[in-house]
């Protein structure tokens, strides 16, 4: 009987002071990751855990935070890197460890923001936004219809002088990591805006008999226009009357 007592507080202690670590929950805010952690304990006492984690592969744990709950969401984490968990809590001279748990990687897509149209000297302009994603980025690369446009490692990208105006495009980001994975953004639709011929004149004299001034028109040619039609006033006059209509960029 004397031996069950002694034995027993030892035994008690191994039973109850227990950390389980679950499984890590991995997910996308945005194009942020995150690690979803919980973990059960029967240590009384309210203690103090530390949440530690190492990129896997590494030697060594790094401490990333401290919690009395029994959960903690982990967002300083990049999505191309699988991780490992450990949890550690402390009872006064006490020290406890879970068993380790991995969050394998999780690729969170661009998320792109509603484009924005302006008129530039050569037409119409659709530009692109798009949050960054984290990790080891090799570019991105910008679809418009379902056709590559262009790359870039920016979060930004401006789209004219060859679309047409009054015309809708369907946009999206391609995120390609250097590991060779890549996710794609939702698909943002932009109507290009109509917007007016920018026109440049000129005056000079005519070479040939009877001779006289003429004025030269230039304009920039706008994709899916078919006609521009020539509108002229004198000084004195206060209304434009149609001169001339024409299919090419100079009159």
């Amino acid at each position: 009987i004397f031996a069950i007592i002694l034995l027993w507080p030892f035994f008690l202690k191994s039973q109850t002071n227990e950390i389980t670590l679950n499984n890590p929950v991995t997910g996308c805010t945005g194009s942020e990751v995150f690690v979803n952690l919980s973990w059960s304990s029967t240590i009384t006492g309210n203690p103090d855990y530390f949440v530690l984690r190492k990129i896997q592969g590494e030697a060594d744990f790094t401490q990333i935070a401290t919690t009395k709950n029994t959960f903690y969401i982990d967002r300083s984490v990049n999505s191309d890197k699988n991780y490992v968990y450990k949890i550690k809590a402390e009872k006064e001279q006490d020290i406890f460890f879970s068993n380790e748990a991995a969050a394998q990687a999780r690729y969170c897509a661009p998320v792109i923001s509603s484009p924005s149209t302006s008129c530039a000297a050569d037409g119409p302009h659709i530009t692109l936004n798009w949050s960054s994603v984290s990790g080891n980025l090799s570019t991105y690369e910008i679809y418009r219809d379902s056709l590559k446009i262009g790359q870039t490692t920016n979060t930004s990208f401006n789209d004219g002088s060859n679309i047409e105006g009054i015309k809708t495009y369907n946009y999206f980001v391609k995120a390609i990591w250097q590991d060779g994975n890549s996710r794609d953004s939702d698909t943002a639709p932009a109507m290009a805006p109509a917007c007016a011929p920018t026109l440049a004149a000129s005056a000079d004299c005519l070479a040939q008999a009877p001779g006289g001034p003429k004025v030269n028109l230039s304009w920039n040619n706008l994709l899916g226009v078919q006609n521009y039609q020539i509108y002229r006033k004198a000084q004195s006059e206060t209304s434009f009357s149609l001169l001339n209509t024409v299919s090419g960029t100079s009159f």
